[in-house]
């Protein structure tokens, strides 16, 4: 229990601070239920990204899918840094936050997605997926001859270095549904795609996120830079050489599982060619920037312990799968930390130790976003619940099931005196907001002949 009493020192002082500014309300209230994101936290870890990669040919956008908050990515822009995005909706939403590069990734692309982000904008770069996007994109040019695509277009190569530890978020195994794989039978269908469409110009490799070794990275990087090599053998021009992201967060610790600068030192050992300054390199790092600065509070429902739950007391939540979709789903690979706090948001006296399941309010059975936690044993309604490490990939995919109004999400910086300051980066979601999302009340007709 000592490592939950310390997070409870540790977090307290801004979970009061918010709980004074009616920030989570009482347990009574419609939606007891909030998140603090620390804004500090997310700069700092952003200098430290700049810090290790510094040099100009380095071009750092952070993935929008982890949190697509507009006050944080406002943050990541204004620290000089890009922003990559999988569907044209987060493109727009990127440059309309201001992102001056902007790298759009989806493995999934029609020719009008392709059209809006590369024709109607100059600073989006593409990584297409597959060979019907390379015909596309050679209509696309058949259409526009005018059109200046150099250093634009790149492909996103498999380096099947296999799978990390969490097979759902490992995207370079032979049968990956990401990019085109780069093995003995593949390689000269791959070299061709190149020699015979001088615009794809750029090389894009993305190894997996959570539960991938640094050295699986490293050695993706070095398996594209190699192939990179033997296609400037053949004459290929090749400008951009994007390494993707992958860096693994700490769901266990309060500490970083790697500082940039130590991946930094391992990708100059092994491909000190990324390094030289020919080509625009390109980073798209999501989770290990975004996850740590977040926490979630909610108000504890209720408590069903003996003699209903006998073995493993449960703790009700006033959020749960709707906003943790793979915490319920995956809950031993997706397994954060939880600290209790009193209604007041300050540390609890001792009072032994419990283990206990958490659960959210949804009407599903799977509806656990912890099991087996050992918490203070004893828990009340309207008592804190505070799940750490949640900044990334959890609000970003929240689920309309149940129709469950979005929480509010409130950023916070500490003074040199110890003082908190909060700014709202995102409302509640009202209701008429949520109901909004099925539609018309009265159905609209479709056609001349069409009746209600």
């Amino acid at each position: 229990m000592e490592e939950h009493n310390q997070r409870a020192r540790d977090i307290s002082n801004v979970v009061s601070a918010a709980i004074r500014e009616g920030l989570l309300p009482d347990h009574t209230d419609a939606a007891p239920s909030a998140d603090l994101y620390n804004l500090d936290a997310l700069d700092a870890r952003l200098e430290e990204l700049k810090s290790a990669f510094g040099e100009s040919f380095f071009e750092h956008c952070i993935a929008v899918k982890a949190n697509p908050t507009s006050g944080v990515l406002a943050r990541v822009v204004s620290a000089g840094l890009g922003l990559e995005c999988a569907s044209v909706g987060e493109v727009v939403h990127s440059i309309q936050l201001g992102a001056k590069n902007v790298i759009f990734d989806s493995p999934c692309k029609s020719k009008a997605d392709l059209m809006a982000t590369l024709l109607d904008t100059k600073n989006v770069y593409v990584n297409l997926d597959n060979e019907d996007e390379v015909a596309t994109i050679n209509e696309i040019i058949k259409e526009n001859p005018n059109w200046d695509y150099n250093g634009r277009i790149g492909l996103r190569i498999n380096p099947v270095v296999g799978a990390g530890k969490i097979a759902s978020v490992s995207t370079a195994a032979r049968g990956s549904k990401f990019g085109l794989p780069l093995v003995a039978e593949t390689r000269e269908r791959l070299l061709n795609l190149y020699k015979n469409n001088k615009w794809l110009q750029g090389v894009h490799i993305h190894v997996g996120s959570q539960g991938c070794e640094m050295n699986m990275l490293v050695t993706g990087c070095k398996t594209i830079f190699a192939f990179v090599k033997e296609l400037e053998s053949l004459g290929c021009t090749i400008r951009v050489i994007d390494i993707g992201g992958g860096v693994p967060t700490s769901y266990t610790t309060k500490q970083e599982a790697h500082q940039f600068q130590t991946y930094r030192n391992a990708l100059n050992g092994a491909v000190p060619g990324l390094f030289t300054g020919k080509y625009r390199i390109m980073t798209e790092f999501g989770r290990c920037v975004l996850t740590k600065p977040g926490i979630t509070l909610s108000r504890i429902a209720a408590v069903k312990g003996a003699p209903y739950h006998v073995e493993t007391p449960l703790l009700v939540a006033h959020v749960g799968s709707n906003q943790f979709v793979r915490e319920a789903y995956l809950g031993d690979v997706w397994r954060h930390r939880f600290t209790i706090l009193s209604p007041s948001g300050s540390p609890q006296p001792d009072s032994g130790v419990v283990t206990y399941d958490i659960c959210g309010p949804l009407c599903f059975q799977g509806d656990y976003i912890g099991r087996k936690h050992q918490l203070p044993g004893k828990v009340s309604v309207n008592d804190v619940l505070v799940m750490h490490d949640t900044g990334g990939y959890t609000l970003a995919m929240y689920s309309k099931y149940n129709s469950r109004q979005a929480g509010p999400v409130y950023g916070y910086r500490q003074d040199s005196n110890g003082k908190f300051s909060f700014v709202t980066l995102k409302t509640r979601e009202t209701i008429s907001e949520t109901t909004a999302f099925w539609g018309p009340e009265r159905p609209r007709p479709v056609g001349k002949l069409s009746k209600l």
